[in-house]
């Protein structure tokens, strides 16, 4: 991730904007997966710097915003961007999603680490 390059306070300066932007967007086919994504970006990048319950907060949020996209058409977006949500909350749901997504062939690289660090048994076998 970009964000990691820089420093925590450049990182989450960058993230907030992201998100602000993504709020102001008009026209954006899927703008709550816009702002879902960027509010996960915003989560690492307080989680990042140790600031744990405002991560939580902004992934949270961004749950509540891919929800209602996985009954539009930027359900195949968010489908992993759920799982990463779900995993990063300990949510229920996490290990069926994360699985039905494997076994559709999805192999991102950060959604398998943050499998293999929070699911009993890791990332599914194919």
């Amino acid at each position: 991730m970009a964000l990691a390059a820089m420093g925590d306070a450049a990182a989450l300066a960058a993230a907030r904007e992201a998100v602000a932007l993504s709020g102001d967007a008009e026209g954006v086919m899927n703008r709550e997966l816009d702002v879902a994504l960027s509010q996960l970006t915003l989560g690492h990048a307080l989680a990042a710097g140790g600031e744990d319950a405002a991560a939580r907060e902004a992934w949270t949020h961004a749950l509540a915003l891919a929800g209602p996209v996985l009954e539009g058409p930027g359900a195949i977006q968010a489908r992993p961007l759920r799982a990463e949500l779900l995993l990063l909350l300990d949510r229920p749901g996490a290990g069926e999603l994360v699985r039905e997504l494997a076994s559709a062939g999805y192999r991102e690289p950060t959604l398998r680490r943050l499998a293999e660090a929070r699911l009993p048994g890791g990332w599914p076998a194919s």
